[in-house]
């Protein structure tokens, strides 16, 4: 885990539970616990296989919807922006979840000047 960085997480209804962390490389990880651990770099970036890498520091803050999604919402480092990276969840016979991919998306919002 890199240092000065926080963690996120989510339980899901059906008892999964994920743990958004960044490591030392700056990108964002998935700590997830079905039956087991297991722990991949959000794949948001088709080009690299990676997602936008987290600002040095900045916080990040992880949600469960009903829709059901999750979220996470972070500062990322080459743009400064605040990203969301979401994957909706599908759940199939035996309740246990089967992620389809995440997809960063840029917020368009600029936490210096477009704060309220």
């Amino acid at each position: 885990m890199a240092a000065d960085t926080e963690l996120a997480s989510v339980v899901q209804p059906n008892g999964n539970e994920n743990v958004f962390y960044v490591g030392p490389d700056g990108q964002v990880y998935n700590w997830l616990y079905t039956d087991t651990w297991t722990n991949s770099a959000l794949d948001t970036n088709s080009v690299s296989g990676k997602g936008e890498p987290a600002e040095a520091g900045s916080g990040m803050t992880a949600l469960y919807t009903t829709s059901p999604t999750i979220n996470v919402f972070y500062a990322g480092a080459n743009d400064g922006y605040v990203d969301n990276w979401c994957e909706h969840i599908v759940f199939e016979a035996g309740d246990r979840a089967d992620p389809v991919a995440g997809e960063g998306q840029d917020e368009g919002a600029d936490p210096v000047t477009d704060a309220s």
